[in-house]
């Protein structure tokens, strides 16, 4: 038959045909689906209905009505899994959990309250209605709010209820109905001390209520505490209020002054409060939850909830602790142990809680997915975690082997664990816990939703990975994994060692390269100064001081005293100049035209008349330029070129600056050759200097100033005959040691 859903018996295979109610008046095709014991009806349309036990008792009721469902599926958990058209999966963890009394979808409930007298549950929404629930009734109680019920405040041995309505705090009392109290502010706490005296904790202060008759109570501001007040209990062994404010934490006796209380000398701002027997408990985001006697601080309990969230609502009961934050509702022990996180086994861990209330072994939990009873000694809470399996290891982004123990190159130190655990039901409530074992031996909580630990930069050694699961304070077994990164090469001992001894070859080859250049530099300057005073003897030598002083004493013998005394006077200054000169490695180029003066001044004394020279100067610049380079020149020009000329003896002398300092010297003497033979009969020793000593300084300026000295011989040819000889000095420094020779190869300006 078309349409018809029929049970079979599991014994007999009877066949029982179901009442048409059960197609919940569908005439489409239905389709049916079995997980265990329990039978599912969908169909074409939107919805589904579950079948379970004896039919008949209870009526059919459509599930999901805003879905297609087109499969159900039941895992080894034990979840069901709905299949949709286009919205995904739908898991349910236990058919055994009780749904959402209403979804609340138009108007989310905000505030709930248990009336510890009569049972009844209070329901506050977002559009600052007022709601009773009572045998599985709905019954609104007021009507007319414009604003957020925050909260509904009572005392057990009354129905008096306080609430915020609209801008007002109102009183619903089941005598005189409702009323204001005449406070325009946002209520925050109420404490009730006695049945008829209730202080009241608002944005604009601390008000004490007090109902002398069924109507209106009287209403006064505690002037000393005219400020924001967040949340506020009752000491009870103290008679007094503990208040948290938007200046610290107080302790307000009934009947004596109040006073702040500090932790460690700072202030302390609890995000919620609760008092249980003579004890109150404080949660603090920096300090955890302050457990308060008599207005002094007497114990603190740390949340092991992960991070350290800003609870927003705090119930102590049974030595259990209730704490609600923005990620859910969280079951501690009295040490702060986590014990379960109350969430995805009922269905809304993702959801935003609003509120929540304990009665009892049952929670009232006000969620984004409606309004629902929580039975708190429901078994699967408790069930063991899934084990674990290290599905993939990668090392520097390349997958390694997972169930092999890896040795890795010193390079492969970013290290990546991937974990995996069949487990939907559990996914949301557990947590990870891992260590690695030769980095760091603490065990670490993962913290976030996703299931790799990566560890970047890791140093050569040898570790051992393990992780394990925890599912409401049970442990998994847990998995490792073994592996060890090289040492590199350069940290290793014989590397070092190596290291150590090529340093020590290398600073041994340059400290002798710098000996043997510092003893080359000795030796260079040795040889300079050498020459330097073989120019002063070549200056300086018998020979001319002898001729020198025979013209002064010829002049004097014929009365010209005052050639002589010029002459004597000239004598002095070469002499002297010489000396001083000698002592410096540069001299200005006028310095050593004017030395050059002098001398020729004297010799012009041995050839009287006969000698003519000329000395020309086109340099305009300032330069600089060794002692002593040119006179060796003209002093061989005068003794093998012009000393054995018959006639007039003719010397010309010309500097010139170009690309360097160039010297030009010429005479009309004999020519070289001439000069050679001559000097060759008369075996002369002065051609030591002449030659070889010119030669060897020329090449030691060369090489230690880095530069280029040099200079050319020519003979000068008058029809095939040597009429004289011609000397080209070029003195040029390096670019190396621009800084110290520029001066004497270019210009330089003062």
């Amino acid at each position: 038959m078309r349409n018809t859903v029929w049970r079979v018996q599991d014994s007999s295979f009877a066949m029982q045909l179901l009442p048409e109610k059960y197609m919940l008046d569908r005439s489409q095709p239905l389709r049916c689906y079995a997980t265990g014991k329990t039978t599912w009806i969908g169909g074409s349309l939107p919805g589904i209905v579950w079948l379970k036990g004896q039919l008949g008792r209870v009526p059919p009721v459509l599930h999901y009505g805003k879905y297609f469902i087109s499969d159900v599926f039941q895992d080894r958990e034990g979840n069901i899994l709905l299949s949709t058209f286009d919205q995904g999966i739908l898991v349910i963890p236990n058919l055994a959990i009780p749904d959402v009394i209403d979804p609340f979808a138009a108007e989310p409930i905000t505030a709930l309250h248990i009336s510890r007298r009569n049972g009844r549950l209070y329901l506050g929404t977002t559009r600052g209605n007022l709601l009773e629930f009572q045998a599985g009734e709905l019954r609104p109680l007021v009507q007319d709010g414009n604003r957020p019920v925050e909260g509904i405040f009572g005392t057990p041995t009354s129905e008096r209820l306080i609430f915020q309505g609209g801008d007002e705090i109102m009183v619903l009392d089941p005598k005189a109905g409702k009323m204001s109290l005449g406070i325009k502010s946002a209520l925050k706490d109420v404490v009730f001390v006695e049945p008829d005296l209730a202080f009241l904790a608002t944005s604009r202060g601390i008000f004490r209520c007090e109902w002398k008759s069924a109507r209106l109570p009287t209403v006064m501001l505690l002037p000393e505490f005219a400020f924001r007040i967040h949340h506020m209990v009752e000491d009870k062994r103290g008679n007094a209020l503990v208040a948290s404010t938007s200046r610290g934490l107080y302790h307000i006796p009934l009947n004596g002054p109040s006073k702040r209380l500090q932790l460690a000398g700072e202030d302390v701002f609890p995000t919620a409060m609760y008092a249980a027997g003579n004890k109150v408990f404080a949660a603090s985001r920096l300090h955890g939850i302050l457990v308060l006697e008599e207005g002094r601080f007497i114990a603190r309990i740390v949340p092991e909830i992960g991070r350290m969230e800003a609870i927003s609502k705090l119930v102590i009961d049974k030595d259990r602790i209730f704490a609600k934050s923005s990620h859910g509702i969280y079951q501690l022990g009295m040490d702060g142990r986590m014990e379960r996180n109350i969430g995805k086994a009922f269905g809304f861990l993702k959801s935003r809680v609003f509120d929540f209330e304990l009665e009892d072994d049952r929670l009232w939990v006000s969620h984004s997915g409606g309004v629902q009873a929580i039975d708190l000694s429901f078994s699967a809470l408790r069930q063991a975690p899934p084990q674990l399996r290290l599905v993939k290891v990668t090392v520097n982004d390349k997958t390694a082997s997972a169930s092999v123990a890896g040795d890795f190159a010193s390079d492969e130190r970013k290290i990546r664990f991937d974990i995996a655990f069949p487990s939907l039901r559990s996914r949301e409530t557990l947590r990870i816990h891992y260590q690695l074992e030769g980095y760091d031996n603490a065990w670490m909580l993962k913290l976030d939703d996703e299931f790799a630990i990566v560890y970047n930069a890791l140093e050569p050694g040898n570790y051992t990975f393990r992780a394990k699961a925890e599912n409401q304070g049970q442990f998994s077994e847990p998995v490792a994994y073994s592996f060890s990164i090289a040492t590199p090469i350069y940290r290793r001992w014989w590397f070092t060692a190596l290291i150590l001894l090529v340093a020590a070859a290398v600073i041994g080859a340059i400290y002798r390269r710098q000996m043997t250049l510092q003893s080359r530099k000795a030796r260079q300057i040795n040889e300079l100064n050498a020459s330097k005073l073989a120019a002063i003897q070549s200056q300086m030598n018998p020979h001319f001081i002898f001729n020198a002083m025979n013209s002064i004493q010829d002049l004097i013998l014929k009365g010209d005293v005052e050639n002589s005394y010029s002459y004597v006077t000239t004598f002095s200054n070469l002499v002297r100049s010489t000396l001083k000169y000698s002592e410096k490695d540069f001299i200005d180029f006028e310095q050593e035209l004017e030395l050059l003066r002098l001398y020729l001044s004297l010799e012009k004394l041995r050839f009287e008349d006969e000698l003519e020279y000329v000395i020309t100067n086109m340099v305009d610049e300032d330069i600089q330029l060794p002692p002593l380079l040119i006179q060796p020149f003209v002093e061989n020009a005068l003794l093998h070129g012009l000393l054995h000329k018959e006639g007039v003896k003719q010397l010309l002398i010309r500097f010139e600056l170009r690309e360097a300092l160039i010297c030009t010297i010429e005479d009309n003497g004999i020519g070289r050759q001439r000069a050679t033979e001559i000097r060759e009969r008369q075996r002369g020793e002065h051609e030591s200097f002449s030659g070889k000593a010119i030669r060897t300084r020329f090449d030691i300026l060369s090489d230690v100033h880095k530069g280029e000295f040099g200079y050319v011989l020519e003979d000068l040819m008058t029809d095939g005959e040597a009429t004289g000889t011609r000397i080209t000095c070029k003195s040029l420094c390096g670019a190396v040691f621009s800084i110290v020779f520029h001066s004497f190869a270019k210009p330089v300006h003062s």
